[in-house]
């Protein structure tokens, strides 16, 4: 009796087409891709050597952040090739910042909201390397789990960053990226304190 009653619903109930599935995931993607999950877009613009600039517009869903046992958050942003969604990250930036939300820029202001701190790493093109950033702020808000921000940073090179996020929190993938550039972490400094020289021209990042 269960087979055949589950043969007579199976038979009443039409399976969804090909058309429907895909309209439905397209759907999903969506409402998902514009409410729940992590994003990051950007704008970066370069200067050219021969003047002007280069323009770049790269968005991605590699937003983390992390908030561990230590006086102050992470922020790790990473993109794909510019007009790719997926495929190897090629522009990844990592900040140091104070925690919680607020308004964060790198010289250190009256109420102490300042130590913003980080740099650029490009895996591609003849820029190829790390860029720390030199000035601009960061606004974030949000809890424990999720953060969502804006930012307008300049690096050392030049380069100019503009963009927003909806980054979760992912304290593992910060820890991995920051003993893969370890180095590169502890030449920001301590929060307080004086900041190294930026790397030199032409210093290739790790692949």
């Amino acid at each position: 009796m269960p087979g055949a009653m589950h043969r007579l619903v199976c038979g009443v109930i039409p399976k969804p087409s090909l058309f429907a599935s895909l309209t439905l995931g397209l759907l999903l993607t969506t409402v998902l891709g514009n409410g729940c999950g992590p994003f990051a877009r950007l704008k970066l613009a370069q200067p050219r050597p021969g003047g002007g600039q280069r323009v770049l517009r790269l968005e991605s869903d590699r937003a983390r952040f992390a908030t561990e046992d230590v006086p102050w958050d992470r922020l790790l942003l990473a993109w794909p090739l510019p007009g790719a969604r997926t495929g190897g990250e090629r522009f990844v930036l990592y900040l140091r910042l104070p925690p919680g939300g607020g308004e964060f820029c790198t010289e250190r202001t009256d109420d102490g909201r300042g130590d913003l701190a980080g740099f650029l790493i490009q895996r591609t093109g003849h820029r190829a390397g790390l860029s720390r950033v030199r000035q601009g702020s960061v606004s974030v808000t949000g809890g424990a789990e999720r953060r969502t921000g804006r930012l307008e940073l300049e690096c050392a090179d030049g380069t100019a960053l503009r963009g927003s996020f909806r980054a979760v929190r992912s304290d593992l993938a910060l820890r991995f990226f920051e003993e893969d550039h370890a180095a590169d972490v502890e030449a920001l400094g301590r929060p307080g304190q004086g900041k190294t020289a930026d790397a030199p021209a032409g210093r290739r990042a790790k692949q």
